[in-house]
């Protein structure tokens, strides 16, 4: 059934390409295909429990260079966790801690296996992926908890290592409220700098782009509502451990983030980067025309993902 579903939703969105082929200006016509694609997908979950749409992304198994790629597993501080160390014999100095995406309350370090090795052979890193708990069986703060868990371990323990804290959507999010705690925490190291995909940055956002970029992205706000819910319950929208429009930066870190002009965050991307960069952090900013929400996650299918990817690596390893 699980395939089934896929198949069906695949066949619908070519049938919609050859009737309706409308596009925007700067968006390939593959990048429309596979946004119709997970855009119908999105929109089919929402009259499913939550696990109709854990099973359908496991099933969507992505091609991968595995074979440039170790996997590990480890369970630290109890936190499943998977590393991907690159094969190639080049000295490897960097330790890329990433939380993937899925609303706090979908995804698996193993349906990102193909995000872990794009970043793990661009950036001449181990990544070492954390299959943090999600809702609604675990509710807030538990990814918090579980992803400043295996943080602090890495610091403490690979200290001849420089540590990078990365993650997409809600995974951005707990890249930022991970190193809130280590701050807060004021003992041991702190990462050397952080990297956001499409970050999740403030969930009672009300801009513009949340309403008018609805139709070119593969997000709505019905969506992140919902997920939101899901996994916070009562605890309020404006959170400092999930919402970051007030984060303060007075201990500065280097920030590199990368998103899609046409999503429906790029409000909240925008005005927190512009306000990080006033309070003086090193802050940069990659927008890319006419693509969607972690786009990135599509590659190798998508050449876009994977010139993404080699932006990324090129920050990560000029910022040594």
């Amino acid at each position: 059934m699980v395939y089934l579903d896929i198949l069906l939703i695949f066949v619908k969105s070519v049938v919609s390409m050859l009737i309706t082929r409308g596009r925007l200006a700067h968006r390939s016509w593959r990048a429309e295909l596979l946004f119709r694609f997970l855009k119908a997908l999105f929109s089919a979950s929402k009259e499913q429990p939550i696990t109709w749409l854990r099973d359908r992304q496991e099933a969507l198994n992505l091609p991968d260079a595995t074979h440039k790629i170790l996997f590990e597993k480890e369970s630290i501080q109890g936190v499943d966790c998977l590393w991907c160390k690159p094969t190639t014999s080049a000295a490897i100095s960097t330790i890329i801690v990433y939380f993937h995406g899925g609303g706090y309350v979908f995804g698996s370090v193993g349906s990102y296996k193909n995000v872990l090795t794009e970043l793990a052979l661009e950036s001449n890193a181990w990544v070492l992926g954390v299959d943090y708990r999600l809702g609604p069986e675990h509710r807030f703060p538990a990814a918090q908890d579980d992803c400043l868990a295996v943080s602090q371990h890495i610091l403490d323990h690979y200290s001849d290592f420089r540590v990078i804290l990365a993650g997409d959507s809600a995974g951005g999010g707990l890249v930022l409220a991970t190193y809130q705690s280590l701050l807060e925490i004021n003992e041991g190291a702190t990462p050397a700098a952080l990297v956001l995909i499409s970050p999740w940055l403030d969930p009672a956002s009300q801009s513009s782009s949340m309403r008018d970029n609805e139709k070119t992205d593969l997000l709505d706000r019905e969506l992140v509502e919902r997920w939101g819910h899901l996994y916070l319950g009562d605890t309020p929208l404006n959170h400092p451990r999930v919402n970051f429009k007030e984060m303060d930066f007075s201990n500065p870190v280097d920030i590199y983030i990368q998103a899609a002009s046409d999503e429906i965050f790029i409000d909240q991307i925008r005005a927190f980067s512009k306000r990080v960069q006033a309070a003086g952090v090193s802050v940069r900013l990659d927008e890319y025309p006419g693509l969607f929400h972690v786009f990135q996650i599509l590659t190798p299918l998508l050449p876009e993902a994977k010139q993404a990817f080699s932006d990324m690596g090129r920050y990560i390893k000029g910022s040594e």
